[in-house]
């Protein structure tokens, strides 16, 4: 198979959209037992809100789903993240599954350790 190719005859990279990262991200939640809960955004104030809320292992976890890496939150959802965090929840912003997944091990890792204190 062909891919289209840039000038430099590189092969272009394919960013993939984010209604498909976050229903990889969702099985991926779904597999580990999570809650999931979409966030409706619309025209009645809630902007900024984040995409995704999941409930895992007695922790609220917020999402906000990007495309590529290179891609940040806006000043409003930076805004959520800190009221997020500030009332004890968690906020991650995702451009893959895989990165979701690892900040999960992270979390577990950490859930872990508490209770063995």
């Amino acid at each position: 198979m062909d891919f289209p190719k840039q000038e430099n005859d590189k092969p272009l990279k394919l960013i993939p959209y984010e209604s498909d990262i976050r229903k990889r991200c969702d099985n991926l939640m779904k597999k580990r037992g999570a809650y999931i809960c979409p966030v409706n955004q619309d025209e009645r104030g809630s902007s900024g809100a984040p995409d995704r809320v999941y409930c895992y292992k007695g922790m609220f976890i917020a999402v906000e789903y990007k495309r590529s890496a290179s891609e940040k939150a806006s000043r409003l959802q930076l805004h959520h993240k800190d009221m997020i965090r500030s009332a004890g929840g968690k906020w991650y912003l995702i451009w893959s599954s895989e990165q979701l997944e690892l900040e999960m091990h992270i979390l577990e890792g950490t859930i872990n350790a508490e209770k063995k204190k």
